[in-house]
């Protein structure tokens, strides 16, 4: 009978720690992820701007900056 008890109290404080700890790192990993299609728009433009300002000019120097763009659209569209 005492066993019981003692097992459900640990199960209890077990599961309490766990959600805590869940919660925790669920909160950063929101805030990155509200954030992270901004971030990669403003990225993007700003890529998309050094690469029509470098010299010489080719058009290989777009790439990241559109990848970074439809990056950010792709995280917009699913979430």
């Amino acid at each position: 009978m005492v066993t019981i008890i003692t097992l459900g109290v640990i199960g209890v404080v077990i599961a309490a720690v766990v959600g805590i700890i869940l919660f925790l790192v669920g909160i950063p990993l929101m805030i990155i992820g509200s954030i992270l299609p901004w971030v990669l728009t403003l990225v993007g433009v700003v890529m998309l701007i050094k690469a029509a300002l470098d010299k010489p000019f080719r058009w290989e120097n777009f790439i990241p900056g559109l990848v970074a763009l439809l990056a950010s659209g792709l995280l917009r569209w699913l979430f």
